[in-house]
């Protein structure tokens, strides 16, 4: 374990007379000072290297950060212009839709004018026609042997009835 700074300060070296301090001493504590610098000088070599790594690492993380953002921009554009072509799609079919409804509509009532201008007219042919028959029945209900008016029409009517029926 590396000594720490205030304990190497607080070191105390014994003085010999003569004012010089122990050899021994001096020599044990430059020892403990050079393994304490060798080992932080390899630990700052290690950590230089970790460093690089990490730096290195760093880059290409960059570099995946720059792309991805070039990869969001190139999706963004993609989506908003397949957002503005379904737009246009949706309404192209709405406006095609629209026009196939209103052609729809018109021939509805086109439809429905041409039924009410037929139902006039078989409604105008059943009135003639039973206005013939009318007319018919009228004109064979006249009695030409002696008969009532009201026994020719039965009888009249009787003929009809009986002839249909076969």
């Amino acid at each position: 374990m590396l000594p720490e700074p205030h304990q190497i300060r607080a070191h105390e070296l014994t003085l010999k007379r003569g004012g010089c301090y122990e050899q021994a001493a001096v020599d044990a504590l430059i020892d403990e000072v050079g393994d304490a610098y060798c080992e932080l000088w390899l630990q700052r070599e290690d950590m230089t290297l970790h460093v690089a790594a990490l730096e290195a690492e760093l880059d290409g993380y960059r570099r995946v950060e720059r792309q991805l953002g070039r990869a969001l921009i190139v999706a963004e554009a993609a989506a908003e212009r397949a957002r503005e072509r379904a737009k246009t799609q949706a309404d192209l079919l709405t406006a095609c839709g629209r026009a196939e409804r209103d052609s729809l509509h018109e021939d509805i009532d086109r439809l429905r004018a041409i039924r009410r201008e037929m139902v006039t007219c078989v409604r105008a042919l059943v009135l003639a026609g039973l206005q013939l028959l009318e007319e018919d029945v009228a004109d064979r209900a006249v009695p030409t042997n002696g008969e009532s008016p009201a026994r020719a029409s039965a009888s009249l009517t009787y003929q009809r009835h009986a002839a249909v029926s076969t």
